[in-house]
């Protein structure tokens, strides 16, 4: 690792100018910050958990990696105005009510 000033390090130079240039094409092209379109890229992916697999809740928050099912729950409430588990719900009927028995 170099040192610029004495105490100061840096990290690579290449890496942290690649980050900041995804960083700025997705605040240009979405309108949003890095943060709030990896948010919303895991909420997705937790929509699609919830509708296809046989995960549970805390498998789902577990590999999405939010720190509880609290704050998983909140955020998927803050994005889809209904929770988890309602949603899976909703998704399971929906899909039961078109298998012809």
């Amino acid at each position: 690792m170099k040192t610029l000033i004495k105490g100061l390090h840096i990290w690579n130079l290449p890496t942290v100018r690649m980050t900041f240039i995804i960083t700025d094409t997705i605040q240009k092209c979405s309108n949003m910050n890095i943060t709030e379109h990896v948010i919303i890229k895991r909420m997705e992916a937790a929509k699609n958990m919830l509708k296809y697999s046989d995960y549970s809740f805390s498998e789902i928050f577990d590999i999405l990696h939010f720190s509880s099912y609290s704050h998983f729950a909140r955020t998927f409430r803050k994005y889809f105005h209904t929770s988890p588990k309602k949603y899976r719900q909703e998704r399971t009927t929906d899909i039961c009510a078109h298998i012809v028995w």
